[in-house]
């Protein structure tokens, strides 16, 4: 067993992670179980060769877009759809124009996951 504060290093040795806040344990598994517990809405990255900005604009005002973001030739937004929804919405970005050339999920890391179990960041443990 080992506690430390150093997420990055704990996913790489270990292979099961709890989570404790306040004494509580929040959640517990491997590495992917807790970031697919903490994932909510996923953060969605697509690297376009042009018109980013336009896709932005296009994916704000789609169901299940949260908050999008352009830059260069890359969009990163928030998508709380089904894998369905998320197939269809490439589908239509492709219809529409977009030269897409790449499309994928960002998976959370161990010290994303415990920000969005917690609510804390990790400088927060062993103070309050």
């Amino acid at each position: 067993m080992i506690s430390s504060h150093i997420l990055p290093e704990l996913a790489e040795i270990c292979d099961q992670v709890a989570i404790m806040e306040k004494g509580r344990l929040v959640v517990c598994g491997t590495v992917a179980e807790i970031t697919a517990v903490s994932r909510g809405a996923r953060q969605m990255r697509v690297e376009v060769l042009n018109r980013a900005g336009e896709l932005a604009d296009f994916l704000a005002s789609r169901p299940g877009v949260g908050e999008t973001f352009a830059d260069g030739q890359e969009v990163r937004f928030l998508f709380d759809g089904s894998r369905t929804e998320q197939a269809a919405l490439l589908q239509d970005m492709v219809s529409g124009g977009w030269p897409v050339v790449e499309f994928q999920e960002v998976r959370r890391n161990l010290e994303e996951a415990f920000m969005a179990v917690t609510g804390e960041g990790v400088e927060d443990i062993g103070g309050n």
